[in-house]
């Protein structure tokens, strides 16, 4: 399968801006944000203001860009069972790893990127009517 240039006006921008690390603001709202990314895009962290805009713009993105690949980096809930809860933190963890593998776009908010993480290290198979050892299942 042949590789596609991206599409879409943040593209458009000169590459020595990109290779220099230049910051870009786009002062545009709503569905033209998702649509200024474009498609066939590479790795691309979008940082919005806050979760609801995060929510809308890959929701936006995927109805634009059907079948390309985007990801929604929650924030943790700032209270005492979100901080305590390590599913969340691990569901956080396969975002960045699914991230990682396909590229595509990863839409989240300041607070999701300083949030912590954590990121499966195994798997463990399980079969009807088999035993398994307490010890191997609390440390899994």
């Amino acid at each position: 399968m042949e590789k596609k240039e991206p599409e879409g006006l943040l593209w458009n921008i000169k590459e020595y801006l990109w290779k220099k690390g230049g910051h870009i603001h786009l002062p545009i709202d709503g569905a033209s944000r998702a649509w200024v990314v474009g498609r066939n895009t590479p790795p691309l962290l979008v940082v919005l203001p806050d979760q609801r805009q995060a929510e809308d713009f890959i929701s936006d993105y995927e109805n634009l860009w059907q079948g390309e690949s985007a990801e929604l980096l929650y924030e943790l809930p700032l209270t005492v069972e979100g901080i305590r809860n390590k599913p969340l933190y691990l569901q956080r963890g396969e975002v960045l790893s699914s991230w990682e593998k396909k590229g595509g776009i990863l839409a989240t908010t300041p607070g999701g990127l300083l949030s912590p993480f954590l990121i499966g290290d195994g798997l463990f198979h399980l079969k009807r009517n088999s035993n398994y050892i307490r010890s191997r299942l609390l440390s899994w």
